[in-house]
């Protein structure tokens, strides 16, 4: 009797536990030089809010991940 009325709990639970979806996107671009069309490497990119910043890398790659939802400025 007490399996059963576990297993009962167990699944009722289960029935109102709600899905945690976290939300968040990811930026990411390429610096190049504009007239000469050559990748800028440790270039630092930052983005606001939130005052995250990185370097480039050789071929003039940056990234941002995990960022919340909402407008962004580079």
């Amino acid at each position: 009797m007490k399996r059963l009325l576990l297993a009962v709990c167990v699944l009722l639970m289960s029935a109102c536990a709600k899905d945690i979806v976290v939300l968040t996107g990811e930026l990411q671009g390429v610096v190049k030089d504009f007239e000469t069309g050559r990748f800028v490497s440790n270039c630092e990119v930052s983005v606001q809010p939130g005052g995250y910043s990185c370097l480039t890398n050789d071929n003039g790659a940056w990234s941002f991940s995990a960022l919340a939802p909402g407008e962004y400025t580079l």
